[in-house]
């Protein structure tokens, strides 16, 4: 079925008064969500990606940039402050027909813009366009099981818990962290809604 492919731009000020816009990524940023990706992944704490592992170039991320921007089950947003990319939210469904109704979204925020609302902001964006697309129905992640205020933030807008993959990652120490997946329906008018951010 046909989708929803965009977002249109809007501005919307976060909780420390800054006005930022969020959007659809284009091919253009993929140079700026390539440094924070990398920003995100030498932090090395939530993520299963190593530095030594990261290769993508920038023609890469426009290529995927535009498989995102063209199909109709997949989604990439940004949130841009001040010319600056500080936030990233990606959604792809499954290419397989009896799985394409559902997908998994991956969220990044620069760390000196997380808890001003930005995470928020960009579920909600997601949540809202996965409600308007007719082929989406299910809206799935996969989380830390120690990244507590990652699983509040889901929790808040609306994600339950499914399940844990127990010892799934395995950190540089020898520790063991849990995999908790979470889901949002979104297809059916008689599922809750996503709840209230703040």
């Amino acid at each position: 079925p046909a989708g929803v492919r965009n977002c249109a731009a809007r501005e919307v000020t976060l909780r420390n008064g800054t006005a930022v816009v969020i959007r659809s990524a284009v091919p253009d940023d993929a140079e700026a969500l390539l440094e924070l990706t990398r920003a995100v992944i030498d932090e090395g704490e939530f993520v299963v990606t190593t530095p030594q592992e990261f290769h993508l170039t920038v023609e890469d991320e426009r290529e995927w940039i535009g498989t995102h921007s063209e199909h109709p089950g997949r989604l990439a947003i940004v949130l841009e402050a001040a010319g600056q990319v500080v936030g990233c939210l990606h959604f792809q469904n499954s290419h397989r027909h009896r799985l394409a109704h559902r997908g998994r979204l991956h969220m990044i925020i620069d760390k000196d813009w997380r808890n001003l609302g930005v995470g928020t902001l960009l579920l909600q964006e997601a949540l809202a366009w996965a409600r308007r697309n007719p082929g989406i129905e299910k809206v799935g992640l996969a989380v830390f099981s120690n990244n507590h205020r990652a699983i509040h933030l889901y929790e808040k807008c609306g994600f339950q818990v499914e399940g844990r993959r127990v010892r799934e990652i395995q950190l540089d120490d020898g520790r063991y962290v849990d995999e908790v997946l979470m889901y949002c329906l979104v297809g059916s008018d008689d599922q809750p809604e996503a709840g209230a951010a703040g």
